[in-house]
């Protein structure tokens, strides 16, 4: 699988490569909502690993213009938010 990590916390992202590249995933990490949003962009890929507090531009934002933009690429979304509220709003984002 060819997955993009998008999380600022490099311990947090690089955790999460190593597990997944064990399992043999292609990954790749960016630490900026706004390069990640273009990488999400101009690349395909199975998987985003995304982040909802990021610099530049937040998750949020990254998965609802995704998904305006038409990109079904499915969406995990991370937060340290646990609010039922939080989880509505990731799925109403398109994750």
């Amino acid at each position: 699988m060819n997955i993009l990590i998008i999380e600022d916390d490099e311990l947090t992202a690089e955790f999460i490569k190593r597990v997944l590249a064990k399992e043999h995933h292609f990954v790749q990490v960016s630490h900026d909502g706004i390069e990640g949003f273009k990488r999400a962009q101009a690349h395909s890929y199975d998987v985003l690993i995304l982040d909802i507090s990021l610099p530049g531009k937040d998750g949020m934002t990254i998965c609802r213009e995704l998904r305006r933009l038409l990109v079904s690429t499915p969406i995990l979304m991370l937060s340290s938010y646990a609010d039922e509220q939080t989880k509505i709003s990731c799925l109403d984002a398109g994750a």
